[in-house]
């Protein structure tokens, strides 16, 4: 029987509590994909209530779908709940960690830009007081990319409080300089870029709190040749600040060699905390200060970056979500730089809006559709860009 006429056979009872009502028997009769089925319909018309979310996290993970329960117990907890409730969703949320052992995420896209070799409009700039003419290469052209990637970690039982922690995250991005979806077919190998990430060390879980270290490599080709390699250490700390907050934070050290530029050999460390506060069943906040600090011998390329971003996650009617997040980031080089005799100091500002739509997914992955503005100011002309891109794609994260 559908929905419509089983709501409609209970008098008295408006549509919404017609659906809560079959959801929460379907749940006591352990249907749970009849019972996600209701509350989604519920939440597909008013995202903000926090009853509805929590039967629906309840269900998710009833099933074992443990990446959705996680999103959605969440954003219960910003709808303020009773604090005995609270601490239920809580214990709900510790079980999620500690009965989790694997991870997968996967993200693919098709990207039209207006400069996808991030380069300076300019034809001309000057150097040591002479004017130099810029090749079409060296300029802003735009562009189509398509990339893909996936992030696969497994975390192994060890004990009751200690995790194994392995994590393989390779991607590839080809790249064509003629901005339409005719130009797909230019995409060969000699345009891409290749990266395989990987990490393995130990988690030590605690109640509300968890922490994470060990070592870490990756490779990098671009256009078949090996690029880049790196290797060091990263550090990873959570912690549950109250049912509405959570902190993050990341600290990375690596060793990178790039095998045709050995001047740019050295290391780089990499940090940053992220405040994650819900403010009720469908927005939350997250705040997040980092910085990046790489050193090599020759200090005209060596630098030190703070930076921080700002981004607001919503619910919207439909199963729409909406993700903006706007970033900025001081890069402040240790010398001037020896063509062009000057000291480069930049400005990064990065602002984006993301569209997900969760109501019509293949394999776990839902469509989305993103905006993205990049540009970067700078005390020399020639590292100056602006940058437009509309991004279509489909994800595992919504």
């Amino acid at each position: 029987m559908s929905a419509a006429p089983q709501c409609e056979a209970l008098r008295g009872v408006d549509w919404m509590e017609c659906h809560f009502r079959l959801g929460m028997r379907a749940a006591a009769e352990r249907r749970w994909r009849a019972a996600i089925a209701r509350f989604r319909a519920m939440l597909e018309r008013d995202p903000s209530l926090a009853r509805p979310r929590l039967e629906l996290a309840r269900a998710y993970f009833m099933i074992g779908n443990d990446d959705q329960a996680e999103r959605h117990f969440r954003y219960a907890l910003g709808g303020g709940l009773p604090q005995g409730v609270q601490r239920t969703v809580l214990g709900y949320l510790e079980a999620i960690k500690r009965r989790r052992t694997w991870t997968v995420s996967f993200d693919f896209s098709i990207t039209p830009q207006s400069n996808v070799n991030r380069a300076t409009r300019k034809r001309v700039i000057v150097v040591g007081g002479m004017p130099w003419m810029l090749t079409e290469d060296s300029r802003k052209q735009a562009g189509l990319q398509v990339r893909a990637a996936t992030d696969f970690i497994w975390r192994p039982f060890l004990s009751d409080d200690l995790r194994g922690h392995l994590r393989i995250n390779p991607q590839m991005q080809a790249t064509t300089r003629r901005n339409s979806l005719a130009s797909l077919g230019d995409l060969t190998l000699a345009d891409t870029y290749i990266q395989l990430d990987g990490e393995a060390g130990l988690v030590w879980l605690a109640d509300r709190q968890e922490v994470s270290f060990g070592l870490s490599g990756g490779r990098v080709w671009y256009r078949k040749r090996g690029y880049r390699h790196d290797y060091g250490l990263w550090l990873r700390g959570m912690q549950e600040l109250n049912a509405r907050t959570r902190l993050n934070g990341e600290v990375m050290l690596s060793h990178l060699k790039f095998d045709d530029a050995i001047e740019r050999k050295g290391w780089e460390l990499r940090s940053g905390v992220g405040l994650r506060r819900q403010l009720n069943a469908s927005v939350a906040v997250t705040l997040a200060p980092a910085l990046a600090w790489y050193k090599v011998k020759e200090k005209d390329r060596s630098y030190i970056a703070p930076g921080g971003s700002l981004s607001v996650d919503m619910i919207l009617p439909h199963d729409f979500s909406l993700l903006l997040s706007g970033s900025l980031t001081r890069t402040l080089y240790r010398a001037d730089d020896t063509v062009f005799a000057k000291r480069r100091r930049d400005w990064q500002t990065t602002l984006s809006s993301r569209l997900t739509w969760a109501r019509f997914t293949a394999f776990d992955l839902a469509p989305y559709v993103q905006y993205t503005f990049e540009k970067r100011s700078s005390t020399i002309l020639l590292h100056e860009y602006t940058n437009h891109a509309f991004m279509i794609g489909f994800t595992k994260t919504y």
